[in-house]
């Protein structure tokens, strides 16, 4: 950089007179850059158009998006199923349509659910106590009883000469606690037991480290119903399911299954049994009956379930159920029957399709249910609804791009009118200065011409186009050539003509939906070596046409033009302050010789 001397000889104001002498070549920087910005702003607005169009494309034209495809045959041939009794819903049977189903009556009687196979165990917990010490109870001591999450201390009177005398004060305390007859006292042999039948009933220590829960026989936490979490051998099951062994081990299905005493527990048994697909059943345990239940995953007659007691005894011992002797059998599989169009059938399911139809079994009947199937208006109304609502949005984007006035009053800032400014003030601006920059654009007003044309030259093809749907372009000029949909007729045509309105949208060779998707093409198609002409045009981010296009090229040249003409103007720049650096220094040079001369004279 040329080293500058600002005026202090000459007193003038250097950079004044340089900026005055570059304002010509500043003004072609100037209008270079907002033609760049310009270009630019152009640029965003192509390509905010472009994600516009291809996203309306990818919705309506790609079959990827089975929901929105326009081309999808299949979608315009819904249908739907309701099944009455004397015209009201029947609640017996449920019907719906399946794409293969045909539009007709059905009638459906003599219903009998299909059944799955259950098994249901009897009591197989207790709470039996072991080890009674009465002689080790005092009077005052005291134990805390829980009944279904509701907790009471008992206080023991001690002194007990005998069982009974315990049984009784225990007895007596407990319904004045809860109530009489909810938990019963007695004693199995020489111990202590509770009984208390679809309640949960527990007994804990009052005070951490009491021991009077030993001397009645039974550990804190003990409990008349199962302890799922606890390990299969102090689980609280009544009977021996171990057969004096360490394990056990049964089949169901042909599934076999093996838990140890002291490392599996109820939960882990039954998460194993039921995460078997092989095994296909359900083994659950309910605290209220105290029984487990084991039920086929799947209904009819081939489901019933086989099972046998391998090592130990807990399908026979703990559950309570018995395949050989038929112990425990509440239900067993049966296939569903019913009467279908005078035919007498069976399935193994209760839901199950006939002729496109899908059936739900619900409830046994012998009454006659009739089963209508017809043309479904809804969905091919709100896929019509929602093309035509989507084409509209796009279109009076467009018309808005080229039909707004450009005012050219605004334009791209310069850097030293943004100094000036405020961030807000030139987000405002520059708002304004982006208004119009498409108006009358060819190529736009081209995808609209070509696009309102091919939505009603259908008809010669297939004898069928959108005004015979109701649909046809807006009366309000403004509007650009929207949309408008009259959708009792609209309804009508579905009702009246579905495959003349599938084959307007759908056909392959001159439907609405090719037709639509070729002209779209035109101009956004981003593969192959034809690129569409607004990609041609603005380029897309993201693809092989995001530099390889006409305005890029123009934007880059552009750029070239403003790194030269700011080299020029800093050539001149630097020129000009050399020739007053030169000046100065002159002047310096003078007012030195001047002092030394004058004071040669005065000296």
């Amino acid at each position: 950089m040329t080293a500058r001397l600002t005026g202090l000889a000459s007193g003038m104001d250097i950079d004044s007179m340089v900026k005055g002498m570059l304002t010509t070549k500043q003004t072609k920087v100037d209008e270079a850059e907002k033609s760049l910005k310009t270009l630019q702003w152009q640029q965003e607005a192509y390509r905010e158009i472009i994600s516009e169009i291809t996203s309306f494309q990818d919705t309506f034209f790609d079959d990827l998006n089975q929901d929105t495809y326009l081309m999808n045959s299949r979608a315009f041939n819904s249908l739907s199923a309701e099944a009455t009794i004397s015209g009201s819903t029947a609640s017996a049977v449920t019907a719906s349509a399946t794409n293969s189903a045909t539009a007709g009556t059905h009638t459906i009687s003599n219903v009998t659910k299909a059944l799955n196979d259950i098994w249901t165990g009897s009591d197989i917990a207790s709470m039996e106590g072991s080890g009674l010490s009465l002689g080790d109870i005092n009077s005052g001591d005291t134990i805390d009883v829980i009944l279904d999450g509701t907790k009471k201390t008992i206080t023991l009177e001690g002194g007990y000469g005998i069982i009974g005398d315990l049984t009784s004060d225990l007895q007596s305390k407990i319904d004045a606690a809860f109530g009489a007859g909810i938990v019963t006292v007695g004693t199995a042999g020489s111990e202590l037991s509770f009984e208390s039948s679809g309640h949960v009933f527990k007994v804990f220590d009052t005070n951490e480290g009491d021991t009077v829960l030993t001397s009645l026989g039974f550990s804190s936490g003990d409990k008349n119903v199962l302890n799922k979490s606890a390990t299969l051998g102090d689980a609280n099951f009544a009977n021996d399911i171990f057969g004096g062994g360490d394990a056990i081990s049964f089949s169901i299905n042909g599934e076999t299954f093996t838990f140890d005493k002291t490392g599996d527990t109820v939960q882990n048994l039954m998460y194993e049994v039921n995460s078997s697909i092989k095994a296909n059943v359900t083994l659950s345990y309910s605290e209220l009956t105290n029984t487990f239940k084991l039920v086929s995953d799947s209904e009819g007659a081939n489901n019933q379930i086989q099972f046998e007691d391998l090592t130990g005894t807990f399908l026979s011992s703990g559950i309570g159920i018995d395949f050989s002797s038929d112990t425990g059998h509440a239900q067993t599989g049966a296939d569903a029957t019913f009467t279908l169009d005078g035919v007498t059938t069976t399935r193994s399911s209760n839901s199950f399709t006939i002729d496109g139809v899908q059936y739900e079994l619900n409830e046994n009947t012998t009454s006659e249910i009739t089963v209508t199937v017809k043309t479904d208006t809804t969905d091919t109304e709100e896929r019509i609804l929602n093309f035509v609502d989507q084409y509209n949005k796009l279109i009076n984007n467009i018309n808005n791009l080229v039909k707004e006035e450009r005012d050219r009053d605004y334009g791209p800032l310069t850097d030293a009118q943004k100094e000036e400014m405020t961030d807000e003030e030139i987000e405002i601006w520059e708002e304004k200065a982006k208004v119009g920059l498409l108006r009358n654009d060819s190529l736009l007003n081209g995808l609209m011409t070509e696009l309102r044309g091919s939505l009603f030259a259908t008809s010669s093809t297939l004898g069928i186009n959108l005004m015979d749907l109701g649909i046809t372009t807006s009366k309000d000029h403004t509007n650009g050539g929207q949309l408008v949909v009259d959708k009792d007729r609209l309804i009508e045509a579905i009702e009246s003509n579905p495959d003349g309105v599938k084959k307007l949208f759908t056909d392959s060779e001159s439907g609405l939906g090719v037709t639509m998707d070729s002209i779209l093409d035109k101009y956004v198609e981003t593969t192959g070596s034809n690129k569409g002409a607004l990609l041609k045009k603005a380029g897309m981010e993201g693809t092989t046409t995001e530099k390889e296009n006409t305005l890029s090229k123009r934007i880059n040249s552009l750029e070239d033009q403003v790194d030269t003409l700011l080299e020029k103007l800093e050539e001149a720049e630097n020129k000009y302050y050399q020739q007053f650096s030169a000046m100065e220094s002159a002047i310096l040079e003078m007012n030195s010789m001047s002092s030394y001369i004058s004071g040669w004279f005065t000296g």
